[in-house]
């Protein structure tokens, strides 16, 4: 939702449009980054139940010394827009460098099936209907139609993903009869 309707979200909690409009592309950048940043905990958690932290613990510390200097870099060349780029960029780099190695070592064959059953399919249908919503958005309403187009959307945004989740999917078809 942040990503998608940033300007309106900091709108509503500043009630300032020039602040919403000013903060909104990097608020927009940094909820990516950190979104980004949250495929890495289901991993993170079953590198911790096998008792191995060592590769998490090495590529976060490559990761670290790596992103200090980027991020001064990027920030001076581009501002601030340069450091909000520099947080996705390093929340990428575990997630590419980590699923792979520890799927070497752990769940060798789940790889394909996590990244396409668990992230990309709930992903996308939460991305298909942030696109949508932000398309059909009614612009220039008052404050309580704007919160209502939002919760619409988030309830619609939720859906989705629990129907582009095999085990939620299969959960809710299997209780529907019943109800």
């Amino acid at each position: 939702m942040l990503i998608f309707f940033s300007r309106e979200i900091v709108f509503l909690w500043q009630q300032n449009a020039e602040t919403a409009y000013n903060v909104a592309p990097y608020v927009t950048l940094l909820t990516i980054g950190y979104a980004v940043n949250s495929f890495i905990f289901i991993p993170y958690a079953l590198e911790l139940s096998f008792g191995r932290t060592k590769l998490y613990f090495n590529i976060l510390l490559v990761t670290f010394i790596v992103s200090v200097p980027s991020i001064i870099l990027l920030a001076t060349r581009f501002g601030a827009i340069g450091a909000a780029v520099s947080v996705i960029i390093f929340n990428v780099i575990p997630i590419v460098v980590l699923i792979p190695l520890m799927h070497l070592r752990i769940l060798h064959d789940q790889m394909w099936k996590w990244i396409w059953q668990d992230v990309s399919l709930p992903l996308t249908g939460a991305a298909v209907i942030g696109f949508l919503g932000r398309y059909f958005f009614v612009y220039n309403t008052s404050q309580p139609i704007v919160i209502i187009q939002l919760g619409v959307i988030v309830s619609l945004t939720f859906g989705a993903t629990l129907l582009m989740t095999k085990y939620s999917r299969n959960l809710i078809l299997e209780k529907l009869p019943t109800i």
